[in-house]
């Protein structure tokens, strides 16, 4: 999901479809201005995902997008991490080029991002993970 969207999430608790493990993001949610898509179904809920939902629905609101990138940079930084690039965006790039490395085809990887055409997406695809990295991506999204 955008950082966006998971701070309205946070307003909607009724978007979550437990029995389907989905999450119904509609129009409002969204409010891109290039999108295409009137609303997304991102399915399923990765298990590690749907273990902490109450949690978060119980603490305090997300934060807005500026306190979040001044966060992650903080947090590499004291870590020894560069924080050139790093950004409230990081996380959903990185599952984008995670799901394209494991196999997952990209029209479905597509449309669980809410991108309108493969071509969005090809950027993602010529990521240079080793093999070993690879096979560890593959493990950790086996949930798919």
């Amino acid at each position: 999901m955008r950082y966006v969207e998971v701070q309205r999430l946070y307003d909607h608790p009724e978007w979550i479809m437990k029995e389907r493990r989905t999450v119904h993001l509609p129009a409002e949610a969204q409010r891109k201005a290039k999108r295409t898509q009137l609303e997304r179904y991102i399915h399923p809920i990765p298990p590690q995902l749907e273990s902490v939902l109450r949690y978060f629905f119980k603490g305090k609101n997300p934060p807005s997008q500026q306190s979040w990138n001044n966060n992650l940079k903080r947090w590499c930084e004291k870590s020894g991490i560069d924080s050139k690039g790093v950004s409230s965006k990081s996380t959903r790039k990185s599952i984008e080029s995670w799901m394209i490395s494991a196999g997952i085809p990209v029209n479905e990887v597509c449309l669980r991002q809410g991108h309108d055409s493969l071509t969005s997406m090809r950027h993602y695809q010529g990521l240079p993970f080793t093999p070993v990295e690879k096979e560890e991506i593959k493990r950790r999204l086996s949930w798919f």
